[in-house]
């Protein structure tokens, strides 16, 4: 079993938490035993790279965490809990898992630390589940709870059972807004901290302070209840402290910027405060909600509206209860939308995803879809402006590429006479300079506006990645690659059947170009010229920096002893790329097999294997030609062996220096064979033979050996697989 501990200081969300009081003061009215019990029921102790909580799929929603470099679970080592009697207290948490289904990586930042878990991501054909138990420390007391992990079928991480849906937070901010919601509750209460906001929801309005009006600063313990990702307290439990003197002054006061476009609202700006000015309503309605057979007019205000060119959303929903606001914010609107865009609206509202009236039977509700929305806070942060609504002129961004974590990408725009000013939605995400260089800080989307000071406009939305180092060969026959994309930043495992030598196939053997006329194996009106090909395998090279692959043609297909001898009739398996000259498709790339045999092996020290490209049935990156013989001495038996098992797992070392782990052997050749219909790379079929074959049964340490391989890696650990294993002359 894994063990960790450490200690972290854990600010959960916007705002301060509340600092330690150290021993447990006589007035504290929970044990030990409650706190740790209570940290454990806290969705911030693990969460995933997004910061999102893991939730049990009881609750409707189940995570999945995708097999991606950058995807992660992320475990706190300590937790700061604070007691139903305002005291804070740390308590460190420790986590358990069986050895090999999980990587461990220690990150501290910002004076924390915390634990990466990364699954083992294994082939898996069926689900395999993983067993996770955080133990929670205080003094004397502990408390444990395990979360049942599965990786399904897709490689997807899912967390299905025991885990809870809500963490405990302490945040401060000023007062900017109030929902109504029935009698003696509100539905909202809106708090904003700078640019940062987040809303109470349902809290008794006998539980709120008396006199709390917009303007105070306040302080805001209670759970954590997120909602589609969205920021959101419960008000069940939250308590709210009216903040005077130093420790009101020392909160950033609410700032209401005006949107600069409505691909910025997102839901990570959920709950924040923002205005619009000067948009054009295109479209209002009063909407009864029908429920349960009961109809309330005009319980929904909904309207559409055009704002710097794009459309956006604005509603009050059937929660707030307000219906004199409603029905003023909505003739408001109206007198907006029957001026035929000569008057505007300015709206200061709360940031929320699009919202829309669907129907079902009897019953109707507002639901979630895609886009910005403001959500009505108060009528009086509506009004009508005698100004028509200015167009927006248009602004054309261009760029070339993908944007990367780590990387930039160039993006351009200009018009004439104007100096354009560039803005992020999400400055976590990505950053933008004032030459439009954005630059990858975190994986998620950004919108990227382009914008000058007479009101034109331009966004584009990115998504930012982590790059995933050489991608997957696909696999695809002469009439599939032919139909294929014409970029340098996907390989392609093709199988064909040579037609032709010469670009024109005119010629009877292969020149030092190595070019040829592939045809489909089975439709031979599909053929392409394959404009250059090589048994050499460093001339297919890939780059992480632009993700695009190069041939560079060392021209020795005639003279290398792979291809010399190839002939018209022979099939072939390459590992090419598209690179097509004008109209004409063609493709260029590296032998993999020819007649369904591998190539002869290249001499090689462990350090050229190494620093060679990676090939195995499971790794990302592998090809054909990347095949070794190498000589070497077994430094060691496979890793807390005793001895030499039948598999022939052993270390290897030579000359170099370097020590390579040898992942199954055998003294038989022929083992390490190319599987074209399958993986279309070299695998090897082990037949355990290592402790009876009279070759390798009586090697020892120390021993030399030349063997053939592949490289094999796995989960980023560099390996190779062996056969035609002997004494070395």
């Amino acid at each position: 079993m894994k063990k960790t501990k450490l200690l972290l200081a854990l600010v959960l969300s916007a705002g301060a938490v509340l600092a330690s009081c150290g021993d447990k003061p006589a007035s504290e009215t929970m044990t030990d035993e409650d706190i740790v019990k209570a940290v454990l029921n806290s969705s911030a102790v693990i969460t995933d790279n997004k910061a999102a909580p893991i939730r049990d799929d009881s609750y409707g929603v189940t995570n999945k965490l995708e097999q991606k470099a950058a995807s992660y679970l992320i475990a706190q080592t300590s937790y700061s809990y604070l007691s139903d009697s305002g005291n804070t207290y740390d308590v460190a948490i420790d986590w358990d898992y069986a050895q090999g289904t999980l990587e461990e990586e220690t990150v501290s930042s910002n004076g924390s630390t915390h634990l990466e878990l990364r699954p083992v991501w294994g082939d898996f054909g069926t689900t395999s589940t993983v067993k996770l138990t955080a133990t929670a420390t205080l003094n004397d007391a502990s408390a444990s709870l395990t979360y049942t992990l599965t990786i399904d079928n897709n490689k997807n991480l899912i967390a299905i059972e025991d885990i809870p849906n809500s963490g405990l937070v302490a945040v401060r901010g000023e007062v900017v807004g109030f929902i109504d919601g029935d009698d003696d509750q509100w539905y909202g209460i809106l708090v904003q901290s700078g640019n940062h906001g987040f809303m109470i929801y349902n809290i008794k309005k006998n539980k709120v302070p008396s006199g709390l009006k917009v303007g105070d600063i306040v302080e805001v313990s209670g759970t954590s209840s997120p909602y589609n990702g969205t920021k959101q307290i419960k008000g069940s439990d939250a308590q709210i402290t009216i903040l005077s003197g130093e420790d009101a002054s020392s909160v950033a006061p609410a700032e209401f910027s005006v949107l600069g476009h409505p691909g910025f609202i997102s839901q990570a700006t959920y709950g924040t405060m923002s205005r619009v000015e000067g948009a054009k309503v295109t479209s209002v309605e009063l909407v009864d909600n029908h429920f349960d057979g009961k109809v309330t007019e005009g319980d929904y205000v909904v309207a559409t509206l055009e704002y710097k060119g794009a459309e956006m959303f604005f509603y009050a929903d059937r929660y707030n209860s307000n219906m004199e606001a409603k029905k003023a914010a909505y003739d408001v609107l109206k007198e907006a939308l029957d001026s035929n865009g000569e008057k505007t609206v300015n709206i200061t509202g709360m940031q929320a995803m699009n919202k829309e009236v669907v129907w079902e039977g009897d019953n109707n509700d507002m639901q979630t879809t895609d886009g910005a929305a403001l959500m009505l806070v108060d009528s009086s942060l509506i009004e009508v402006v005698d100004e028509p609504y200015q167009e927006a002129t248009s602004i054309d961004i261009t760029y070339t590429g993908n944007l990367f974590v780590g990387s930039s990408l160039q993006l351009t725009a200009s018009l004439e006479g104007e100096t354009i000013t560039w803005a992020t939605s999400d400055s976590s995400v990505a950053t933008v300079d004032e030459n439009g260089l954005v630059t990858g800080v975190s994986e998620g989307t950004v919108t990227i506006s382009a914008s000058t000071e007479s009101g034109a406009i331009g966004v584009v939305t990115l998504t930012a990645s982590v790059r995933q180092g050489e991608p997957d060969y696909l696999h695809a026959s002469v009439a599939e690659v032919l139909e294929a994309q014409n970029t340098k930043e996907q390989a392609y495992v093709v199988r064909g059947k040579i037609k032709g030598f010469g670009s024109k196939g005119d010629q009877t053997a292969i020149d030092q170009f190595g070019n040829i006329i592939l045809v489909d194996e089975e439709d031979a009106t599909k053929e392409i010229l394959v404009y250059g090909i090589s048994a050499t395998y460093t001339a297919l090279s890939y780059d992480e920096a632009t993700g695009e692959y190069k041939f560079s043609n060392p021209k020795d297909a005639n003279t290398h002893a792979n291809t010399k001898d190839l002939k018209v009739g022979d099939t072939i398996s390459m590992v090419a790329i598209r690179s097509d000259y004008k109209d004409t498709k063609e493709i260029v790339g590296v032998l993999a097999a020819t007649n369904d045999t591998r190539i002869a092996p290249t001499k090689a020290t462990l350090k050229e294997v190494v620093e060679g490209a990676p090939l195995s049935a499971t790794s990302a990156t592998a090809s054909g030609q990347y095949i070794y013989e190498v000589t070497a001495t077994i430094k060691s038996w496979a890793t807390n062996k005793p001895g030499a098992t039948e598999y022939g797992d052993m270390v290897v070392t030579d000359e170099s220096g370097l020590e390579v782990a040898v992942y199954g052997a055998t003294a038989q050749d022929g083992k390490i064979s190319y599987n074209y219909n399958g993986s279309g790379k070299y695998s090897i079929g082990n037949p355990k033979d290592w402790l009876t074959n009279e070759v390798t049964k009586d090697l020892k340490v120390g021993d030399k050996i030349t063997f053939t391989c592949v490289r094999s890696d796995y989960n980023g650990n560099i390996q190779i697989v062996c056969d035609n294993v002997r004494l070395a002359e």
